[in-house]
């Protein structure tokens, strides 16, 4: 008899996530927002001298910041993501810097180098889900003229309604849409809606309702670098009208950030950055403690990071630590884009159960379809096989995949899509002998 059944983490492994934030076609969205927003609405301090910005901090004006972003950046971090495995989210700014919106023109980018950018971005699309961040990324816009105000964005959230917030988030899907690239979700530029999660969390849902015409919403604003255990959060859940809203939560801080600041060669920056979340044996650094607490990991990063002024420092770095995580991990993480979490967590939390057929039966249900969701279960007998809607499905005795089974002890564990859909609900009947 099927009994104690758990709903378990992706594969009964560490789902890990990059979520690389701001990337813009052509500039490098670190100096418009230092030259543009106003320094009380920032956390960080930046000075101008001779025309170029530099980090405050940098009192030799030694590191300047570079106003544009070469075209092959975009092609070289796109062919790794193609060549590696790795999953998350990128970002893309739709009004870049009140500069143009990406379905047009952009001041000082030509429009083929915009279109280049668009077809890398949606070369990876597999592996990255494409959000919004917001539409400027800089100042707030006003949406009649769509002139730019004297506010930063974020600034301009913490006093908005639901009224307000939607039409602003669904424009920016919507220009990104017009372009090309579907936004699963929206990235909050800075702490953008922190002080009105809750409005903000529903415009979040209203305007992927409009724009993608899907009850399913994700969005991207907490960090959470101190606590061990990160989940993702449920922030709203509509069963019957089949809605849901995830926020997703990093847990690891930008570690390539000080690539624009360093004076220290690639080789001695890109080890100690690396070794700060995960050590060359896989033993040590954030990442290695939150999987063996068996965390969900994900990792938060940006695009000047990876640019590093035209270095290419982060996005190297980024490489060897993808790399490095498959080789010392590999089997006790998964990889997993924003709408794969987003679907989990919420087909996860609505899921339901029935037990039926003298116990060898459990038929479970969900509003929301998932692709690989793993339960484990005890049994009072004997288990030789497992079958999912009739099909036995194939047992393994090292780490799970989908569309399999294993035995840990006394737990019975599978990995089964729901994706067959029955009276307005996900359902998978799995059967045991």
């Amino acid at each position: 008899m099927i009994r104690d059944l758990v709903i378990e983490r992706p594969l009964c492994r560490s789902p890990i996530s990059i979520l690389i934030d701001d990337p813009s076609p052509g500039i490098n969205p670190l100096y418009y927002f230092a030259s543009t927003v106003p320094p009380k609405s920032t956390a960080y301090h930046y000075v101008s001298k001779d025309g170029e910005w530099y980090f405050d901090s940098d009192r030799s004006f030694g590191h300047p910041i570079s106003k544009m972003v070469d075209p092959g950046f975009v092609l070289e971090f796109a062919k790794w993501v193609r060549q590696t495995d790795v999953r998350g989210k990128v970002s893309v700014v739709p009004y870049a810097a009140g500069l143009g919106r990406i379905d047009g023109n952009i001041e000082g980018v030509s429009r083929d180098q915009t279109l280049e950018f668009i077809r890398a971005i949606s070369s990876i699309r597999n592996k990255f889900d494409v959000s919004s961040e917001l539409l400027t990324h800089t100042r707030a816009v006003d949406l009649e003229s769509m002139n730019l105000m004297g506010i930063s964005e974020h600034d301009w959230s913490q006093t908005q309604t639901f009224e307000t917030l939607a039409p602003y988030l669904a424009l920016s899907l919507e220009i990104l849409q017009n372009a090309g690239l579907d936004a699963t979700g929206v990235t909050s530029p800075v702490d953008f809606g922190a002080k009105v999660e809750g409005e903000y969390a529903m415009a979040v849902l209203e305007a992927v309702k409009r724009v993608r015409k899907t009850g399913l919403a994700w969005y991207f604003l907490h960090v959470d670098q101190d606590s061990l255990m990160v989940p993702h959060r449920l922030m709203y859940l509509n069963q019957e009208a089949r809605e849901a809203v995830v926020s997703i939560v990093a847990s690891v801080k930008d570690p390539f950030w000080s690539s624009m600041l360093t004076d220290e060669s690639e080789a001695e920056w890109r080890n100690e950055a690396i070794e700060r979340v995960l050590s060359r044996d896989g033993k040590q650094g954030r990442i290695a403690q939150q999987v063996a607490a068996g965390s969900w990991v994900t990792l938060v990063t940006h695009w000047q990071s990876l640019y590093s002024n035209g270095k290419r420092f982060g996005l190297h770095a980024a490489k060897e630590l993808v790399g490095r995580i498959n080789r010392r991990l590999g089997e006790r993480i998964v990889w997993m884009s924003c709408s794969e979490i987003a679907a989990y967590v919420a087909c996860a939390t609505a899921a339901t159960f029935r037990v039926v057929e003298d116990g060898a039966t459990v038929v479970v249900s969900s509003p929301f379809p998932c692709r690989n969701l793993t339960l484990s279960f005890s049994t009072t007998l004997p288990i030789k096989e497992v079958r999912h809607n009739g099909k036995a499905l194939r047992r393994t005795n090292g780490s799970l995949t989908g569309g399999m089974w294993s035995r840990r002890g006394s737990l019975t564990s599978v990995a089964v899509p729901l994706l067959k859909e029955l009276k307005g609900r996900y359902v998978a009947r799995l059967g045991v002998s």
